[in-house]
């Protein structure tokens, strides 16, 4: 298993799931989950990563990443929709989790 936190690029984006979760709504900040679990926010991530190459376009990426205590990683999205499979609260507002193996290659 990988520890993430040797990985600069996510140890430097350790946040809580809560604050992946944030969005605007009516100019005020609004959360999609309380929860404080620690998570790597997979959009800085793509930020910096992509401050360091040369590309007019900016990929999509999830909000976040979570390693749990198997191993198992993480992708989670957070989606306000009308039309969503799962629902959080009453404004409609939904989270995808996408579960998924990472492999990761490491010269040695």
């Amino acid at each position: 298993m990988t520890d993430l936190a040797s990985i600069e690029i996510f140890s430097s984006n350790k946040t809580t799931l809560k604050e992946t979760s944030k969005r605007k709504h009516d100019g005020a900040d609004v959360f999609m989950t309380e929860s404080n679990i620690e998570v790597v926010n997979f959009d800085e991530v793509k930020r910096e990563y992509m401050k360091g190459i040369a590309s007019s376009e900016t990929p999509a990426s999830s909000d976040a990443l979570y390693l749990d205590n198997q191993g198992q990683y993480y992708l989670i999205e957070f989606i306000v929709t009308q039309q969503a499979g799962f629902f959080i609260n009453a404004d409609s507002q939904s989270i995808r989790i996408t579960i998924f193996t990472l492999t990761w290659c490491a010269a040695s």
